[in-house]
């Protein structure tokens, strides 16, 4: 009876301990986590994404337009614009994909952004799949930087919790990373959108300024043209076309 006690203190004394350890661990991952983030001048956090480990932090600036991924305890800052594609990543295999529609030189993407199996340009696509057992969930970003040209964010890991044993997809801790993962994908999807949606418009506003300038300057060489015409016949003088030239030059 004494050695089951003894057992039962044992199995206590090693759960709080681990508890205890756990929870230190997790502390100083938040707080290094805080610090990183504060190191970043001038960002205003408009949205958030962290597990409750602190493994990890996705956030996004609306107001200076910038996303600061903190993973594999490194930091990384860019702008909206720096980001070519989101992928969902289930057991190494890509599930969704979102790509920009155009290139780094500004022209329309083509299939060298369309990523793994199921993935469309510009959309987001996904494969129907079911999964008896995960190991990890990923979210792979793709940058417009040579330095860095790509960053991935591990929001599940069997490896955390069991050793090497998938988990099931409804263990609510699998479920939070598969959750964390999609609204990560969300997020950037959104920017993407709303990158493509801002380049287009410039691009379109671009396109009017030499229409409406070829415009205006074949209007002006029409009635200049009407005028030394009418200058050939001898119905104004050369002198009177000169003036009248003057005028409509000085009215543009």
């Amino acid at each position: 009876m004494g050695y089951l006690l003894l057992l039962l203190l044992g199995i206590i004394l090693f759960a709080f301990v681990t508890a205890m350890t756990k929870t230190s661990q997790n502390k100083a991952r938040c707080e290094k986590l805080d610090t990183m983030i504060s190191s970043i001048e001038g960002f205003n956090v408009s949205r958030t994404v962290s597990d409750l480990d602190n493994r990890y932090r996705f956030l996004v600036d609306n107001t200076s337009k910038r996303v600061c991924i903190l993973a594999n305890g490194k930091k990384y800052v860019c702008g909206f614009d720096k980001i070519i594609n989101v992928e969902y990543i289930e057991n190494g295999e890509t599930i969704s994909s979102k790509s920009t529609i155009r290139t780094i030189g500004g022209a329309l993407a083509g299939s060298v952004l369309a990523g793994g199996v199921g993935a469309i340009v510009g959309g987001l696509s996904g494969k129907s799949k079911t999964t008896t057992n995960i190991s990890t969930i990923s979210v792979k970003v793709t940058l417009r930087d040579y330095t860095t040209p790509s960053i991935n964010i591990v929001t599940f890991d069997c490896k955390w919790y069991t050793g090497n044993k998938p988990l099931d997809p409804n263990d609510i801790r699998c479920r939070t990373g598969v959750q964390n993962g999609k609204r990560i994908v969300d997020f950037i999807s959104i920017i993407i959108d709303e990158v493509d949606r801002d380049r287009n418009e410039k691009d379109s506003l671009q396109n009017q300024v030499p229409k409406t300038e070829k415009s205006e300057n074949s209007s002006l060489a029409d009635e200049i043209k009407k005028l030394a015409e009418l200058k050939e016949k001898g119905h104004i003088t050369e002198d009177e076309f000169y003036s009248l030239k003057q005028n409509l030059l000085s009215a543009r």
